[in-house]
């Protein structure tokens, strides 16, 4: 399986976007990479398809061209650029899920 998958067309951006915010085989989290190296998580991915489809039929480097989907296997500390939300992670846990008792192996 591939890290991240390239965005080059309108026509890949649409085909990610059905696809949805988990690959398959696994059901890895996956986030936007921008142009400018930024990570927008899934919904704002989604949410600005005018913006991100407007950049990529103009070819423009604007922070909105979406160039890749990367999937986040353990980073932990992986934050979406445009609503400052924590992007999930298919193995790591943030410190304040393992402090707060939310985490895999909590005890009740």
């Amino acid at each position: 399986m591939c890290d991240h998958m390239e965005i080059n067309t309108m026509r890949d951006y649409h085909d990610a976007v059905r696809r949805g915010p988990y690959a398959w085989p696994g059901g890895y989290p996956a986030d936007w990479v921008t142009d400018d190296g930024e990570t927008r998580c899934w919904r704002c991915g989604a949410k600005s398809y005018r913006q991100i489809l407007w950049s990529l039929f103009h070819h423009v480097n604007d922070g909105w061209r979406v160039c890749a989907i990367a999937l986040n296997y353990d980073d932990g500390d992986l934050w979406c650029c445009n609503c400052n939300t924590r992007i999930e992670s298919a193995y790591a846990e943030s410190e304040e899920q393992i402090n707060c008792g939310g985490g895999r192996h909590a005890q009740s």
